[in-house]
């Protein structure tokens, strides 16, 4: 089992968890059918939930719960750093692969796809993150990302989600290019995390619009998107 799983609760976290209401009237039948009980649906939910609390509880019944009740995350900022280096693909993809193996170890999913027309490969990882300040069935948070590592003229590009999780998956990437390459890299960030002046932030990217090469700033005040008659019919006849 990975590192900082949950496999049991408590009664009363059993019972707190059944009287959600998210766990519908048809989830509740489940859980009582993997102890051979069928249930009325005029029995109170409470007595349910006080008699299935006083069973012994296996790792599954804790799983279905916390499924349902979950916490769902927003998605995340990206961010991204650069390492001026000359690497070739198939560098890139040992690395990759020595990746996946390490998180697979831990009981995480990965995928890896390299894209040849934008020379790129992208690592999409499905993994579990835990917040012990919650309750006990919403101290499981899944989530996903995709670590996505561009190859051009100056260098490598790596593009991530912003949150230590991901951050340490990435400086283990960088660690097994510098093997690979027998060389150290060093990565190269924006970060304005130090400034505390908003007026200077704001500065800062309105300095970095307005000098855009090849295009023109305008205020937009207000945006309206509609469906043109006929669009879907010129993208169909239209054969390249």
């Amino acid at each position: 089992m990975a590192k900082g799983s949950l496999y049991s609760v408590s009664d009363k976290a059993m019972f707190d968890a059944i009287n959600q209401s998210k766990v519908t009237n048809s989830d509740l039948k489940g859980l009582f059918l993997t102890r051979g009980i069928l249930i009325s649906a005029q029995t109170k939910r409470k007595s349910l939930a006080t008699y299935f609390s006083m069973f012994p509880h296996t790792y599954k019944d804790y799983k279905v719960l916390a499924d349902i009740l979950g916490t769902n995350t927003r998605k995340e900022k990206n961010t991204s750093t650069r390492l001026d280096a000359t690497v070739n693909k198939e560098i890139i993809e040992t690395a990759a692969v020595q990746l996946i193996s390490e998180l697979e170890h831990y009981g995480v999913d990965c995928s890896i796809d390299m894209d040849e027309k934008n020379d790129s490969l992208n690592i999409d990882v499905i993994y579990e993150e835990f917040d012990y300040t919650s309750s006990e069935f919403k101290q499981v948070i899944k989530k996903s990302a995709s670590i996505i590592v561009e190859l051009d003229e100056n260098g490598i590009v790596i593009r991530h989600p912003q949150n230590k999780t991901v951050e340490e998956w990435k400086a283990s990437f960088i660690s097994k290019l510098e093997v690979e390459l027998e060389e150290e890299l060093l990565p190269q960030n924006i970060s304005l995390s130090h400034i505390t002046d908003h007026s200077k932030v704001t500065i800062f990217f309105e300095s970095l619009i307005d000098n855009l090469d090849g295009y023109n700033l305008e205020d937009v005040t207000d945006v309206y998107v509609y469906h043109p008659k006929g669009l879907e019919n010129d993208f169909e006849n239209d054969t390249g």
